[in-house]
């Protein structure tokens, strides 16, 4: 009888060779997060606050950093 839920065995080994993972320490995302916090205050702040789009960008960038360091992109 076969398990509903098991992998295929072409998908099975493709998960078991794939990426492998490496981890960000808390400080090097604090290191990052101070940087950008720091280039953010240096700039005067629009008189009536940073547009959505604006605070996403900075996000996205922070996300690269720590992706940079992570050694890639994940599919997040």
């Amino acid at each position: 009888m076969f398990d509903p839920f098991e992998l295929h065995p072409e998908y099975k080994n493709k998960i078991s060779n794939g990426k492998k993972v490496k981890r960000v320490k808390v400080d090097k995302v604090c290191e990052i997060l101070e940087k950008k916090l720091k280039e953010i205050k240096r700039n005067k702040a629009p008189m009536w606050g940073y547009k959505t789009e604006e605070v996403s960008y900075f996000f996205d960038e922070v996300i690269r950093e720590i992706e940079k360091i992570a050694g890639g992109k994940d599919d997040c």
